[in-house]
């Protein structure tokens, strides 16, 4: 398993994928799209986890699928 830690793409639709390199990604940790410009987020299924922060002060974020999946979305996610 793994977790994404950060974005450093050009893309403002961000896709969280079910694998990186044949691990599962099953977290978004803390913080890690903090600040950034993005608009609309998929989290794939295989996430069950968010951390706090991960998309805290993405002020032109205007949509989030969020699977049913996920155990752990904190407050200030």
């Amino acid at each position: 398993m793994c977790g994404i830690t950060g974005y450093t793409g050009s893309e403002t639709a961000v896709t969280i994928p079910g694998r990186i390199e044949e691990k599962r990604v099953s977290t978004i940790k803390e913080n890690a799209f903090n600040g950034l410009s993005i608009t609309s987020v998929f989290i794939h299924q295989s996430v069950e986890k968010i951390g706090f922060g991960a998309f805290s002060e993405c002020s032109e974020l205007s949509e989030i699928v969020i699977p049913k999946g996920i155990d752990e979305i904190p407050q200030n996610a």
